[in-house]
């Protein structure tokens, strides 16, 4: 055994043998080496453990991820039927605070599974909001970078990892963090250093990550700066979607990806004055309004997953980057977004 002492984590997980192991959706880097070091670390422990990511991913996801060691082992597939099975005594989830982020939930032919509490039930997370019941064995600490940090913290002993699970641990903290830019700490920095000594080069994964932009995503970058609208008064940068634009502009589920992915990672908190970027967009599939907001780690003082539960959120995320869905008519939420965008502005002394 590893650890010396008994870790919270020892305690929730004794006396289990078959675990259920998911990892939430979106799909990111933290959720990908969360997963898989928890899964190596629980088969390690000799436990018959089942991993799965709650939804299929595509093959543009596939594809940008696979360069991450053990990537052949994060199977994803919707979770709906084991956990209807219930063939486990512990179910473990990591990387998230509300149950629909743990199937696919977008799968409507399929009943919303229900979460069995007679199970054991251990969470581990590290984001902000308004967390659904969930679990009552619970790891959490929102003032960490990541969920992978917490695991490397509070459960997974340094000694465990090997190149390969070091390469992972090091991808998650690089992929909450903006490679080091936002969002870490003094523990964050430390166990980078600790990764580093055991031999992970982080040249591929921060070139993968970073730098290596196909020339479709640069086209959506072009779209982005053609179509966003600059608000001086609220210091922010909107991108407005609805989907009679989106339908006119031919612009399909993966070309729509890539411009949230443009607007978000490029533009939304890049740009001198304005301390917030806000994506809004109408999806064409079901009508729903999704927002993404993220703020400038330098100079933005209001509270993205407090704006957003002022507008009906869960008030999920971390201070500087949130979101939200919402079913309504697209022009009345615009304009209540700014009125409350407003108000919250109002409200900080800067």
């Amino acid at each position: 055994m590893y650890n010396i002492h008994m870790t919270k984590f020892d305690e929730y997980i004794e006396g289990s043998k078959k675990i259920l192991l998911i990892t939430s959706q979106p799909v990111d880097p933290d959720c990908i080496s969360s997963g898989l070091v928890m899964k190596k670390y629980l088969e390690h422990l000799g436990l018959n453990v089942t991993f799965r990511f709650p939804k299929e991913l595509t093959q543009e996801e596939v594809d940008r991820n696979s360069y991450m060691p053990l990537f052949n082992e994060f199977i994803h597939s919707d979770t709906r039927t084991l956990l209807t099975e219930g063939d486990f005594d512990t179910l473990i989830l990591l990387d998230g605070i509300n149950w629909v982020q743990f199937y696919d939930y977008k799968n409507k032919e399929l009943p919303e599974p229900v979460l069995d509490k007679g199970k054991k039930i251990i969470q581990i997370d590290h984001h902000l909001g308004n967390p659904e019941d969930l679990a009552t064995n619970q790891i959490k600490n929102n003032k960490a970078s990541s969920t992978i940090e917490i695991i490397l913290s509070e459960v997974v002993p340094n000694d465990f990892l090997n190149k390969d699970l070091a390469t992972l641990t090091y991808i998650g903290l690089m992929g909450d963090t903006g490679n080091f830019r936002w969002n870490f700490n003094p523990t964050t920095l430390r166990q980078a250093a600790m990764l580093l000594d055991k031999g992970v080069n982080p040249t591929e994964a921060i070139e993968h990550m970073f730098f290596m932009k196909k020339k479709e995503y640069m086209d959506m970058v072009k779209y982005v700066l053609e179509n966003m609208e600059y608000d001086d008064e609220l210091k922010t940068v909107f991108l407005f979607l609805p989907q009679a634009k989106l339908q006119a502009d031919g612009i399909g589920e993966h070309r729509y990806r890539l411009i949230k992915e443009a607007f978000i990672n490029e533009i939304s908190f890049s740009i001198k004055g304005y301390t917030i970027g806000i994506f809004m967009a109408e999806e064409t599939t079901n009508g729903k309004i999704k927002i993404s907001a993220r703020g400038s780690n330098l100079n933005n003082k209001l509270s993205l997953p407090g704006f957003f539960k002022a507008l009906g959120g869960n008030g999920g995320g971390h201070f500087h980057a949130s979101g939200m869905e919402i079913d309504c008519d697209f022009e009345e939420f615009k304009s209540k977004m700014k009125h409350v965008l407003l108000e919250k502005f109002g409200e900080i002394k800067f």
